[in-house]
């Protein structure tokens, strides 16, 4: 290409022949000199100028405007030819933009030149496709050309299309929006420790209504890849504006990402893949706990304003079936009655009850009670839209497939009132972030995936624990308490056979021990022997103790000088290892 910039009033014939010549002269020639049935593929590079043309480039848009008109001629002549023109905008560091030292003045007028490797890559695309048309444009962002119209729908009515900063139906949505606790109510009811947290099904919301707007798309998508690699964080009091940021890839796959003015806009906070898939139809359910009593575990009394910090939107758990370290199954509520957003802005939510789903992740949080786990990524998340409102209540069951350091990944599958799968979550990984102090009050169901962590921990061993409060301390009581025990330890209900000394016999090949107080309960299972006890802590004088302890008394003493704990816990805790041994 040749292009010497001038006004059109100072054009003369042989700056027109000369620019004409390379684009139309360059491309008779190339077609004369090959033979016509042996040319298979035929790519011209002409330009957006030639289409919208630019101050001072009258006979460089003239030029690649004939050639566009000469490359379809040729691809009718030649049938047996695939001909296409691509019209680039400027490109970066290379080409015609960069020897006339116009990339800056073009990126201050809104034209974003295109990277070489993105053009490179941009280039083997469309040469891919199995029928290609005359001309294809491909830019950057073109908005400083008033030439060059792009239609534009008209955005839906969604919470988080609040300001359109960039729009190219089908390419490119960047909008912003500006979140506080009185446009967004549900930040006040997601405050950590005096910070009110973005919660990431609410960011996930805003990824899929911006995907949704740009693909011009209908029914609730799939999010896959999707990470959370910094907090959204609004103060008290005050204001957070976020922009989220979406091109899409390929037909039905947007790639969006979420910054704020926080990080002035630098940094991801939110990202992730938005696919418009179809519905796979029915999913395999996971088997689920039934035939048991719900574990003793009240979620509003005993977990919620304590373990767990959501506030009124989104605590939703009802009742829990199975509390294990590597295992949770609760019932949710549901709703579509809730006001998310200020009254004036809309309501609608494309992925469903929010609240419910924010249950389905902190629900997990009984897995591992002595942290305050937050999401940090998931592999794929199938959400359920409006049909996860279609009962009043749904269960969700989470199976941990990994744990390393402090990072849980988890999968949970969501099931409807007839028990078919509504939602599901691959790949959930959480992450703790602040760990609860050992010697705080513990409802009694907790401590059972407790201690399952952390024998896990210091023997390598795959135990069971459960820890059930004890209703009454009758005799026939107890072996009722250890069969629903050792229901919740393997899933489902069991009958106990006990041996003539009052231990219970193995169940599935596991052994299985259990021991009683008036406060609670307490059932180990596992492979091999085992032996569990439990006893409160009472003062007893030195003399009783050395009764009950005989040869290990003076441990207990050494255990209370090296802790610097009271003797009559340290003398309970050899006390209870002795009973054991």
């Amino acid at each position: 290409g040749v292009n010497r910039p001038a006004a059109l009033g100072a054009l003369d014939p042989d700056t027109l022949r000369a620019t004409l010549a390379p684009k139309v002269d360059g491309l008779a020639n190339v077609l004369a000199a090959v033979e016509p049935d042996k040319l298979r593929l035929l790519v011209t590079f002409g330009s957006v100028i030639g289409r919208g043309g630019l101050p001072g480039e009258a006979h460089y848009a003239l030029a690649n405007d004939w050639l566009a008109r000469l490359t379809a001629e040729a691809g009718r002549r030649f049938t047996g030819c695939r001909a296409v023109c691509l019209e680039w905008s400027v490109w970066s560091g290379v080409g015609m933009g960069e020897r006339l030292s116009a990339v800056e003045s073009l990126l201050r007028a809104g034209i974003t030149p295109i990277p070489p490797d993105e053009g490179v890559r941009l280039l083997r695309q469309v040469l891919a496709l199995p029928r290609l048309p005359a001309s294809v444009v491909v830019t950057g962002r073109t908005d400083g050309l008033d030439t060059l119209r792009h239609e534009r729908r008209e955005l839906p009515l969604l919470r988080f299309l609040e300001r359109p900063l960039v729009q190219y139906d089908g390419v490119e949505l960047v909008v912003e929006a500006d979140l506080s606790a009185e446009s967004d109510p549900y930040l006040a009811e997601h405050d950590l420790d005096g910070n009110l947290l973005l919660p990431a099904v609410l960011g996930m919301e805003a990824m899929a209504q911006v995907a949704t707007a740009l693909a011009g798309a209908t029914g609730v998508p799939v999010l896959t890849g999707v990470s959370f690699p910094r907090p959204v964080v609004v103060a008290r009091g005050g204001r957070v504006t976020v922009r989220i940021a979406a091109v899409q890839a390929e037909a039905g796959v947007v790639e969006v990402a979420i910054r704020s003015d926080e990080t002035g806009f630098a940094a991801d906070h939110f990202r992730g893949t938005v696919r418009f898939e179809p519905d796979e139809g029915d999913r395999e359910a996971p088997g689920v706990t039934g035939g048991l009593p719900p574990v003793p575990l009240e979620p509003g009394r005993d977990l919620y304003g304590d373990l767990l910090f959501q506030g009124d939107r989104f605590r939703r758990l009802v009742r829990y079936h199975r509390v294990a370290s590597r295992r949770a199954e609760a019932d949710v509520a549901t709703t579509e009655d809730l006001r998310w957003f200020h009254a004036f802005l809309p309501q609608r939510l494309l992925l469903g009850d929010a609240g419910a789903r924010d249950a389905f992740l902190h629900g997990i949080q009984v897995c591992v009670p002595d942290a305050t786990l937050l999401p940090i990524a998931v592999d794929r998340v199938e959400p359920a839209g409006p049909k996860l409102a279609a009962t009043e209540q749904v269960r969700f069951v989470a199976v941990e497939r990994e744990h390393r350091d402090d990072t849980y990944r988890y999968d949970v599958t969501v099931l409807g009132a007839a028990g078919t799968v509504v939602e599901r979550w691959l790949g959930l990984r959480l992450r703790a972030v602040r760990h609860r102090p050992a010697a705080l009050p513990w409802p009694p169901a907790l401590l059972g995936p407790a201690l399952e962590r952390r024998l896990g921990r210091l023997l390598d061993a795959d135990l069971a624990v459960v820890v059930e409060p004890r209703p009454d301390r009758t005799g026939g009581a107890r072996r009722e308490v250890t069969a629903v025990a050792v229901g919740r330890a393997v899933g489902r209900p069991v009958r106990l056979r006990y041996r003539p000394d009052g231990r219970p016999e193995e169940v599935n090949g596991r052994h299985v021990s259990a021991a009683h107080s008036e406060v609670a309960s307490l059932l180990v299972a596992g492979a091999g022997p085992l032996a569990c006890d439990l006893e409160v802590v009472r003062p007893r004088p030195a003399e009783v103790w050395a009764d009950l302890l005989g040869r290990h008394a003076g441990l207990a003493g050494q255990i209370a000088a090296d802790l610097g704990e009271d003797a009559d816990v340290a003398a309970t805790r050899v006390w209870c290892a002795k009973e054991c041994l």
